[in-house]
């Protein structure tokens, strides 16, 4: 298990979202040139909150506590609220459930 939140605290502290402005026919346009991790994506739309006045969805999940809570795992406190998200993600997503499963992890 500790392997598996070692890759996602990696793989999250090295991805992030980065959006840029470049001119279009019409104006500006924004174009991603970076995306956050994949389960990052999963984690936060599974944890949407709607939104009156804008259409994008917006999350509950925090980038920084969700950092702390990857750390806190691995040092073995795994009662927390974003653990137990953090958790219930690994379980649902097949390829880091299999790691998870795995004899010796």
């Amino acid at each position: 298990m500790n392997d598996v939140l070692t890759a996602l605290l990696t793989e999250l502290e090295s991805n992030r979202l980065e959006v840029v402005k470049v001119p279009s026919r019409d104006g500006w346009k924004r174009v991603v040139c970076s995306a956050n991790a994949q389960w990052y994506q999963r984690l936060c739309a599974a944890h949407a909150r709607p939104r009156r006045r804008y259409p994008k969805i917006r999350t509950y999940i925090k980038r920084q506590l969700t950092v702390a809570a990857l750390r806190r795992m691995l040092a073995g406190d795994r009662d927390t609220v974003y653990a137990r998200r953090i958790l219930d993600l690994i379980h649902e997503t097949p390829e880091l459930a299999d790691v998870v499963n795995q004899p010796g992890a």
